[in-house]
């Protein structure tokens, strides 16, 4: 994937230190000791990344203490949530990210972080169930989701109530598989105009349920999921200094 990685937009846009006095794994607490580094980057092709990792190059604090990789599953790619991000502005090349490092010296004031962050991330290509406002429990068929792996059920009801209340004006579907190739999804009239105002997604036992909010339900509408295939790791270089530190 050619991107220029050099022209991503990298902020903070919180950092969090954890004080676990005893450092006890097994506290009541359940955390050790850690600095959480939250970013946001934007940068045009991040809107088809699924799934990031860390890898420290040098994250050092002001005394001089080095920092290590921290966090559960941290030698794992982590999926990049986006669910529940909101708002008719909203930039969908900008993903947000946590970098966890063990904890700073109680002495230091800033830290320099040096790291790569990995990204996979592949061409965005769309599939356009139609027709699924009558769909009841129906498992759809498209090559796009059949190349990406993933098992579409259409029109199914609203579940154990994770949602909510059941809404009338609501649609659920259910994803088996890798769902997490799933970048976006909304509803769409017979024009291609999006309809749907908003969304919601829960994953339990590996089956995950998504949902669109709808101010009012046509007659006919098709479902168009934005799915991202042929992925390939690519690597953004993070470099700052004298990171202030809370």
């Amino acid at each position: 994937m050619a991107l220029n990685l050099s022209a991503a937009e990298v902020n903070i846009s919180s950092i969090e230190e954890v004080r676990n006095k005893n450092n006890n794994p097994n506290s009541f607490s359940g955390r050790k000791s850690e600095l959480n580094v939250n970013f946001d980057l934007i940068q045009k092709g991040f809107s088809t990344a699924t799934h990031y990792k860390f890898e420290i190059k040098k994250v050092i604090d002001s005394t001089g203490k080095r920092l290590e990789l921290n966090g559960f599953n941290k030698e794992k790619f982590q999926k990049i949530s986006r669910f529940m991000n909101f708002g008719k502005n909203k930039n969908e090349d900008k993903i947000s990210v946590k970098l966890t490092v063990t904890e700073p010296n109680r002495k230091a004031e800033s830290v320099d972080i040096e790291a790569l962050l990995l990204l996979r991330a592949g061409a965005q290509e769309e599939a356009i169930i139609e027709n699924v406002i009558d769909m009841k429990n129906q498992v759809v068929s498209h090559p796009i989701l059949k190349e990406a792996g993933i098992t579409v059920t259409a029109g199914i009801k609203e579940g154990d109530g994770f949602f909510g209340n059941k809404n009338d004006q609501n649609f659920y579907f259910k994803v088996e598989g890798n769902s997490d190739k799933i970048i976006k999804y909304e509803l769409v009239d017979v024009n291609g105009k999006k309809i749907s105002n908003g969304t919601s997604s829960s994953t339990i036992n590996g089956v995950s349920t998504f949902g669109t909010f709808l101010d009012n339900v046509p007659k006919k509408a098709h479902l168009k999921l934005y799915v991202s295939l042929k992925q390939k790791t690519i690597k953004v270089p993070i470099r700052l200094k004298k990171v202030i530190l809370p």
